[in-house]
């Protein structure tokens, strides 16, 4: 994609830019994991004695949902490292 404002930028100030959102998609899909995935199956495990089956596999869905979608934003990561020039 053509960007006229990045186009006027310093070399130096390309590469920081894709640094900075490189690590800003890592975070995100650090605090998605986090939340979305380990948070309700720490709640379901430590809080219901004992877990319903529903509960469960609402959680597994929950872990998987979030695991996929920080996998997602860690490739867009890794492409934006890979954009940064020489």
């Amino acid at each position: 994609m053509f960007d006229p404002e990045r186009e006027k930028m310093s070399k130096a100030a390309r590469n920081e830019q894709r640094k900075i959102e490189a690590a800003y998609l890592n975070n995100v899909g650090a605090g998605i994991i986090a939340v979305g995935g380990f948070m309700p199956v720490f709640t379901i495990i430590v809080l219901e004695a004992p877990p319903t089956n529903d509960r469960l596999i609402a959680c597994a869905v929950s872990l998987v949902a979030a695991w996929a979608l920080s996998r997602i934003l860690h490739k867009q990561a890794l492409k934006k490292a890979g954009e940064i020039e020489d």
